[in-house]
């Protein structure tokens, strides 16, 4: 099992609903269980409903993992941005992730804990898409020890990344399938 790895469900909306409604016995015409891909990851810590970031005019689903240890960076975090689909299967399983299903976004240092927060913002650089910010709360930039990071990702740039290809020799061999894309935060902070 994966201890701690996080769950996140999609509840379709329907006209009766079953009192109380169980998770446990969820299926697939009534929603999707979406789960963390290792344990510990944490998955579901912050969640949102995002506009099409990847142009197939359906809403996107965005969501952390902040404890997960992408590239060996103990508690850097990763963040989701699931596509929407027409028809959803009644398991999504993050470690399995494809490039066609998703974009993978890498916390940049251990123990950063990317996603703890994030936010759809409208377009802040004119380029006709929505952004996103992600914060690593926990990330200690110029040595200021848990003074934390805000990152703006522009709309246009996920779009671009998310439909670009990628041979699987370019991607790390850990914690991503070889089918995924994946976005490794690494700035450079100028003071």
């Amino acid at each position: 099992g994966r201890s701690q790895a996080g769950e996140v469900y999609i509840v379709f909306g329907g006209s009766t609903w079953s009192f109380p409604f169980d998770l446990a016995f969820l299926n697939a015409t009534q929603g999707v269980k979406i789960q963390g891909a290792s344990a510990g990851d944490n998955l579901g810590t912050s969640i949102s409903i995002v506009s099409d970031m990847n142009g197939d005019s359906r809403l996107d689903l965005i969501l952390s993992a902040y404890q997960a240890d992408p590239l060996g960076r103990s508690g850097a975090g990763i963040v989701y941005l699931l596509f929407g689909r027409s028809s959803w299967p009644a398991i999504i399983d993050l470690s399995n992730i494809t490039q066609s299903e998703a974009t993978i976004i890498y916390g940049a240092s251990v123990g950063d804990n990317l996603g703890s927060l994030i936010i759809e913002v409208s377009d802040m650089n004119g380029d006709g898409k929505s952004d996103l910010l992600l914060s690593a709360y926990a990330a200690s930039p110029l040595n200021r020890t848990y003074a934390g990071i805000v990152y703006l990702l522009f709309g246009e740039a996920i779009v671009s990344i998310s439909s670009s290809s990628s041979s699987s020799s370019s991607l790390p061999s850990s914690n991503v399938n070889s089918n995924s894309i994946f976005i490794s935060i690494d700035f450079t902070i100028v003071s």
